[in-house]
């Protein structure tokens, strides 16, 4: 039984990481740790976030996933091939179903956008009429089948970052690592750019690694998210139970970019004297998920336990289909009160916590 479970999880599993580090320089007083003891493992067909600071490592461990930087120590395996036994042609091989796309698009400015795409077809037994069907084929997919006969420096940040996205998916790869892709964008473009990777995602089935330092990227597309800091993986799990109760500070300090809630937590004290604070009165955060609402809790609250209960800020937002709200309110009231009104709140469908009181 034990072995029909780990062959179904090794089934299950495109890419897996264990006990990975990476060490430059290591004759220089130790050397620099890019990577500490990682162990990952990521679904098959899912869009996996790998967020952290510059330096925590994110894209060393990128590079680390198709050995364009070979671990120090560790094992790598992907599709169920360990790629740090393989030689430097056995690589090779394995490397053209594992698509990159990179934040400065490494395009050739030199040869048109039809010869960008087709560049890494130039070994393919494919005749070249075969070869060119299908490079007008996936930039019809990114919406460039107009672009054939440009050259790069004709085309904005956006359209040369789908032209990438082409060019990656020419060797038909079963995962797309996508290194900061979105981070030399406008905005709108990389919303656009987002929705196109998840429509790939949704629809090839590709396995997507996404690296960003970037919360609002994940949020948008990410089935699940690993956080690094200092070379290390210190928090992962889906993306809504990662929002929804974040257990270390790096991981809140990143959901803090995108959440109001959080900014204000932040800036509590600086809000004490403009809300005219009485002695007794609570800030109080509620935190509520699935078919909770938060406003009929206020309501309830309210009535039952006697209080005058303000709501300051409110948010609610999808995660993977499902409803993530908080609330931040004033309670004004009797202390006893207050603390009955805690007493009552469902702790697994409403949290409450205590931001501040007088």
């Amino acid at each position: 039984m034990a072995q029909e479970n780990a062959s179904l999880k090794d089934a299950n599993t495109m890419i897996r990481l264990e006990h990975v580090s990476k060490i430059f320089n290591p004759g220089v007083n130790g050397g620099v740790k890019a990577l500490v003891d990682v162990n990952l493992e990521i679904p098959k067909g899912s869009i996996y976030g790998i967020i952290g600071f510059s330096g925590a490592g994110k894209s060393t461990l990128v590079r680390c996933i198709n050995l364009l930087e070979r671990p120090s120590e560790g094992h790598v395996y992907v599709n169920g091939q360990e790629l740090t036994k393989m030689s430097e042609k056995e690589l090779r091989s394995a490397r053209k179903k594992i698509g990159m796309i990179f934040q400065l698009f490494n395009l050739m400015r030199s040869r048109t956008v039809f010869a960008n795409v087709l560049f890494p077809l130039r070994h393919s037994k494919l005749s070249y009429s075969e070869k060119k069907k299908k490079v007008i084929s996936l930039l019809k997919i990114v919406g460039l089948e107009n672009k054939l006969k440009a050259y790069p420096n004709e085309l904005s940040g956006g359209q040369k970052q789908r032209v990438a996205i082409a060019r990656a998916l020419a060797s038909d790869p079963e995962v797309l690592l996508c290194d900061e892709a979105t981070s030399a964008l406008d905005p709108q473009t990389t919303q656009d750019i987002l929705s196109l990777i998840k429509k790939l995602n949704q629809e090839l089935g590709i396995t997507t690694i996404v690296i960003t330092h970037e919360m609002a990227v994940v949020k948008q597309i990410c089935d699940k998210v690993a956080v690094m800091e200092d070379g290390r993986v210190v928090e992962e799990g889906d993306i809504y139970s990662v929002f929804s109760d974040p257990k270390m500070p790096i991981t809140r300090r990143f959901i803090g970019t995108t959440d109001g809630v959080e900014r204000m937590k932040n800036n509590i004290k600086e809000m004490v004297a403009p809300l005219n604070l009485k002695k007794g009165d609570h800030v109080i955060q509620l935190s509520f998920h699935g078919d909770s609402s938060g406003q009929a809790l206020v309501s309830t609250l309210s009535r039952s336990c006697n209080l005058d209960i303000s709501i300051l800020y409110g948010n609610i937002e999808m995660l993977d289909g499902k409803a993530l709200g908080k609330l931040v309110t004033v309670f004004k009231g009797d202390t006893d009160n207050i603390k009955k009104a805690l007493s009552m709140i469902d702790g697994e469908s409403v949290r409450a916590e205590v931001l501040y009181y007088e």
